[in-house]
């Protein structure tokens, strides 16, 4: 079966699978009316809790793939994720919403850990497609986003549906349209010809797939791989503040809740827009660039997170969302290249593997986190500056990679 049917498979899986992630940020007011005397540190602790819970699980979903085999895991991955959400959406009070989420988060993380790892042993850094194909997986969450919160949106307007029936109509659309057909697919996979092992079918992957890497040793391996983690850590904090508290904010400052939903709308269409360009001049742009593209990001994010304190009108904050929706693009679809780049291939896998932790954690951390600054300045407007210093640290720390001058 062609490497193509399994990137298509990829994209369609984790589209619909996005849309439960994304449509959270318009979900959360109306489970904050149900649940008025939770905090909100706590209350967006636990709605946002699934997408950590997706990256930690997504670290182990190496290990999982190599002993269970392709259809295993996405069976068991598109199982314990239904029954996740499921259970989120009937859960009766917010602590048993805890557990459901730690179950969803669980079959999204082996389902994203098996599409990356699938689409990053077939589409190597030699191959002429490789950063299309590795970052079109990660491109998608912007069109689920939009997708998401608008659908959501329309069935909590004009439906007149409850945030909990939203929810179980998403695992309808995750069945028809991800479930039936990737596990069809990854049935005819046999474990025994196709990647996550030292074989790899040539039918599958290209020739030329000997990638020439700079020969790192190991201490610099662990300091480069160390350094990078904490900047993932930082920047997984801070990127999707937006996409967390957008809403919310614009509430908080006197706009309404269409307002909140446009601002987060444009932000994730253009982010959307940016990443498919660099999706298609990737392979011919930015090849063997990321970690100056990165910088770069990392430096215009920190400039425009710092503007953003002072947006408190609608137009001033569509071009806030505008500008870090533009920004953020090449930093989340470059995420697995970049390792590609800085690491041999067989590292380059553990070392995929491994960041998914910092990754999840900035997750976990900033719903939190932004949740916490809220209840005690009964505002957003701090965690603009204090994000943009996590950027400025963020680039930083690439410059000691770059510094170092042990690859080029």
């Amino acid at each position: 079966m062609s490497k193509w049917t399994y990137l298509a498979v990829g994209i369609i899986t984790k589209l619909s699978t996005g849309i439960v992630h994304t449509s959270m940020s318009r979900l959360l007011p109306a489970i904050e009316e149900e649940y008025p005397n939770t905090s909100q540190a706590l209350l967006m602790w636990i709605v946002f809790l699934l997408m950590p819970m997706t990256m930690f699980f997504a670290s182990v979903s190496l290990t999982v793939l190599k002993y269970i085999g392709y259809f295993q895991t996405q069976l068991l991955s598109v199982s314990l994720f239904f029954i996740g959400v499921i259970l989120f959406a009937i859960s009766t009070n917010v602590i048993t919403m805890v557990p459901a989420t730690v179950l969803a988060g669980f079959g999204d993380g082996l389902l994203h850990g098996l599409t990356m790892f699938t689409i990053m042993e077939l589409f190597p850094i030699s191959d002429k497609y490789h950063v299309l194909s590795n970052s079109c997986i990660v491109s998608l969450y912007p069109i689920s986003m939009v997708v998401g919160n608008n659908l959501s949106d329309i069935l909590l307007s004009y439906g007149h549906l409850t945030w909990r029936q939203c929810l179980i109509s998403y695992v309808f659309i995750n069945l028809i349209f991800g479930s039936v057909f990737s596990c069809t697919v990854y049935r005819k996979l046999d474990n025994s010809t196709l990647i996550i092992s030292n074989k790899v079918d040539t039918e599958l992957v290209d020739d030329n797939t000997n990638d020439s890497h700079v020969k790192l040793d190991t201490r610099f391996k662990l300091y480069v791989l160390t350094v990078w983690n904490i900047v993932w850590f930082l920047k997984s904090t801070a990127i999707r503040f937006p996409g967390f508290a957008l809403i919310s904010h614009a509430i908080n400052i006197g706009l309404s809740t269409s307002q909140g939903v446009l601002c987060i709308t444009v932000q994730f269409v253009i982010e959307g827009i940016v990443r498919l360009i660099f999706c298609v001049v990737g392979d011919y742009l930015f090849k063997r660039r990321m970690l100056f593209v990165y910088g770069t990001c990392c430096f215009l994010l920190a400039v425009i997170s710092a503007m953003g304190y002072f947006c408190t009108e609608l137009w001033s904050l569509l071009l806030y969302s505008a500008f870090h929706g533009a920004m953020a693009a090449p930093i989340l679809s470059g995420r697995n290249i970049i390792m590609a780049e800085l690491f041999d291939k067989e590292f380059a896998k553990v070392a995929t593997a491994v960041s998914y932790v910092p990754f999840g954690l900035g997750f976990m951390f900033g719903s939190f986190f932004n949740g916490l600054i809220f209840d005690i300045y009964s505002s957003y407007y701090n965690l603009f500056i204090i994000y943009s210093a996590f950027y400025f640290i963020s680039l930083c720390l690439i410059g000691t990679i770059v510094w170092s001058k042990k690859f080029t």
